[in-house]
């Protein structure tokens, strides 16, 4: 996906055919750090339905006027993720999409995983929150070590 180089390398091109698509589409142009790629990705209604800590964030998005060190960041924290699979629908036209990125620790394979929630609109699939970490090395979040 996203064309020649993989995802997010040159000539990417966004798809909302599908859930798994747009979520690749979005991840692809988080890791391009093109906000209007960025923002193409996004659903409009995504300020108002998102979980309360991001909405800030989805209407900077929407309104390309995430700050640079903020979009770094957000490159930053999706860096390696990749589609692992989807939810059953929650309601029509709603779905969460999995993804994740596998990392080692203490000789011990982990999975990170995050779920994207996605709704259709104007039939297309768009990103409309973003769920937290989950650790399957870490599950409670607190620090073992």
């Amino acid at each position: 996906m996203g064309g020649p180089g993989g995802v997010g390398g040159p000539e990417v091109k966004s798809e909302f055919t599908t859930p798994a698509k747009s979520v690749q589409s979005f991840l692809s142009a988080i890791k391009s750090k093109n906000p209007e790629l960025i923002a193409e990705s996004v659903a409009q209604r995504a300020p108002l339905e998102a979980t309360v800590k991001n909405r800030k964030m989805f209407s900077a998005i929407i309104e390309q006027s995430l700050p640079n060190d903020e979009l770094t960041n957000l490159a930053s924290e999706f860096e390696g993720y990749q589609v692992i699979g989807q939810n059953l629908p929650k309601s029509t036209g709603s779905l969460g999409v999995t993804i994740g990125k596998t990392y080692s620790r203490n000789n011990f394979q982990g999975r990170l995983s995050r779920t994207i929630t996605v709704r259709k609109e104007r039939g297309e699939w768009k990103v409309v929150d973003v769920g937290g970490v989950r650790d399957s090395l870490n599950p409670t979040g607190k620090d073992r070590d």
